[in-house]
C-alpha cells in the first residue's frame, strides 16, 4: 500500500509537474490510488488512458492542469454519477493508511474480557445471573459510565467488542428510527434495550456512533419496563411496529441476558408488532416460549455467503440463519427479512437471487415483509473502515455524496438498478409479501413502484 502510495507521489511531483497545495494532491493521490484498487491498474495502465494521453500534450500550467486530470480522474473513478448524477459530489479524503492489520481476529464464541458493573444494579437477578456465567472474568465495579476512562486504541480495534457493562438504563428507553431526512418513514419504533454488538460488520454504523468501546447490557428490567409500558400505553404515537436490534442485535447474547423471555411476555398482550432483528441463530430462549403470540416477528438480515464471510464477522451463516427461521416458523412465529444493505458488485445479481431462492426454499413463502436498502454511510465511516478493514474492497464502490442527507451512496442510477431487480426476483416467488424500500426518498419510491408510497400506506400492507 504506501509502496503504490510512494510511487503515486513521485508521478504527480515528476511526471505531470504538480505542485499544488495539498489538498489538491491529496484529492488526486485519492483518485489514482482506488483507480489502482478497484480495477488493479498501474501507473501504466493509467498513462495509457486515451483521455490521459491527450492531457499531457495540452501542456496546461497551475489550477488548470489540476482541474483537467482531476476531471479525467473522477470520470474514471465514478463512470456511472459523473454522468447521470446532475449534483455529483465525490469524497476524497486524505489517505491515512494503517501500516498494519490493525483488527485481529476474535473468537467467535462469546467470552467477555472484561465485565464492568455499575453499582446501583449489582445485585438485581438478571446481573447475578451474567456473572455467574462468567466467574473467572475480571469485574470493575463504577458509579456512572462518564467516569470509565476511554480506551482510544479499542476503537480502531476491536471496538471493545469483548467487554461487557451491565448497566442500569433510564433514558431513551424508546425512541423513533433515526429515518433519513426527507426519506419514506416506515414509522418503526426501536425499543432501547441494549447498545453495541459483538459481531463485527465493516458496514456498521456504529463504528462512528458509539463512544463507549463495550457493549451495553441494562438489567434493570422491571423498572424499563415499566417506563416502556407508561410510554407504550399513552400511544400518542400510534405505535405500530416496535423492536430491537437497531443499536444491538436481539439475540446476539440471548444465551446471556435472555431478554427475550421478558421482551416476549411483556408484548403478548401489547397491539403492536414487536421485532427482534438479527444475525444470529440463537433461538434456544425462543424455542422454550410456551403459546407464541401472534404480534412477534423474528427477523433477520440476509446477505450472499461471500458477504458474510468477507464483512459481517462473527455472524451466523446464510444457512444457519435460514435453518433457524425454518425452526422459528414451525413454532409458530412470524419471521421478516432485511436486504439491507444491499452490497453492489459485479456479480451481485447472481448472488442475490440465489439468497432469494433459498430464502422461500426454506420459508415457502411464510413471511411477515422483506426490506431492502443498499449501502450507505456517513463520511467518517470511510476511513474508519480503511483503518480496520484496509483489504475490504466495497467500500470503494461508487459512492457519491446525497444532498439528500449528506450521506455517501450508490448513484440514483445504481440503486434503481438495484431495487428493480429484487422486487422482480421477490415478485417471481410471491406478490403478496409487502416489500418496503429502507431510507429512500418519495422519488425513489416513485420509480421503483410507479406511485409514491406514504407511511400510512406501508403500514396498511404490514396489517
Amino acid at each position: 500500500m504506501k509502496e503504490n502510495l510512494n510511487s503515486i507521489t513521485i508521478f504527480l511531483e515528476k511526471e505531470v509537474g504538480l505542485f499544488a497545495g495539498i489538498n489538491k494532491i491529496e484529492e488526486l493521490k485519492r483518485l489514482l490510488y482506488e483507480l489502482y484498487l478497484i480495477h488493479n491498474w498501474s501507473l501504466d495502465d493509467i498513462k495509457k488512458n486515451p483521455d490521459i494521453k491527450k492531457f499531457f500534450k495540452k501542456n496546461l500550467q497551475g489550477n488548470k492542469k489540476f482541474l483537467e486530470l482531476k476531471k479525467i480522474l473522477l470520470e474514471l473513478r465514478y463512470p456511472v454519477a459523473s454522468k447521470s448524477e446532475p449534483h455529483f459530489s465525490a469524497y476524497l479524503p486524505p489517505l491515512n493508511l494503517p501500516e498494519k492489520n490493525l483488527n485481529p481476529l476474535l473468537n467467535k464464541d462469546f467470552v467477555p474480557e472484561k465485565i464492568f458493573i455499575q453499582n446501583s444494579i449489582k445485585n438485581l437477578p438478571l446481573t447475578l445471573s451474567v456473572l455467574k456465567k462468567f466467574p473467572k472474568v475480571h469485574q470493575i465495579h463504577f458509579d456512572k459510565i462518564k467516569d470509565i476512562p476511554k480506551d482510544k486504541t479499542k476503537f480502531l480495534t476491536d471496538m471493545g467488542k469483548r467487554d461487557i457493562y451491565l448497566i442500569d438504563e433510564s433514558f431513551d428507553i424508546i425512541k423513533p428510527c433515526p429515518c433519513t431526512k426527507k426519506a419514506v418513514s416506515c414509522n418503526y419504533f426501536i425499543l432501547n434495550l441494549g447498545f453495541g454488538c459483538p459481531y463485527d460488520c465493516s458496514y456498521c454504523y456504529l463504528q462512528h456512533y458509539m463512544n463507549i468501546t463495550g457493549i451495553l447490557l441494562p438489567m434493570n428490567l422491571d423498572s424499563f419496563f415499566k417506563q416502556a409500558s407508561s410510554i407504550l400505553d399513552q400511544n400518542k404515537f400510534n405505535f405500530f411496529r416496535i423492536g430491537t436490534g437497531e443499536f444491538f442485535d436481539s439475540l446476539a447474547l440471548d444465551s446471556i441476558v435472555n431478554y427475550s423471555s421478558h421482551l416476549i411476555e411483556f408484548f403478548r398482550t401489547k397491539k403492536m408488532l414487536f421485532e427482534f432483528k438479527t444475525k444470529s441463530n440463537n433461538i434456544e430462549n425462543l424455542l422454550k416460549i410456551k403459546d407464541v403470540p401472534k404480534n412477534i416477528v423474528i427477523s433477520w438480515s440476509l446477505n450472499p455467503q461471500k458477504i458474510i464471510d468477507t464483512e459481517e464477522r462473527y455472524t451466523a451463516s446464510l444457512k444457519e440463519r435460514l435453518e433457524a427461521a425454518q425452526t422459528l416458523i414451525a413454532k409458530g412465529y412470524k419471521v421478516g427479512f432485511h436486504f439491507d444493505p444491499i452490497i453492489y458488485y459485479a456479480e451481485w445479481k447472481e448472488d442475490y437471487e440465489e439468497v432469494l431462492n433459498l430464502l422461500f426454499e426454506y420459508t415457502k413463502g411464510k413471511i411477515s415483509w422483506i426490506s431492502v436498502g443498499s449501502l450507505r454511510f456517513y463520511r467518517k465511516l470511510k476511513s474508519i473502515v480503511e483503518h480496520r478493514f484496509p483489504e475490504d474492497s466495497y467500500f470503494y464502490g461508487e459512492f457519491i455524496l446525497d444532498p439528500q442527507d449528506n450521506k455517501m451512496r450508490y448513484p440514483n442510477l445504481i440503486r434503481k438498478h438495484i431495487y428493480t431487480n429484487m422486487l422482480a426476483f421477490i415478485k417471481k416467488h410471491s406478490s403478496k409479501i409487502p416489500v418496503y424500500l429502507c431510507m429512500e426518498s418519495a422519488e425513489m419510491y416513485k420509480e421503483i413502484y410507479g406511485t409514491i408510497k406514504t407511511t400510512q400506506e406501508i403500514e396498511k400492507e404490514f396489517k
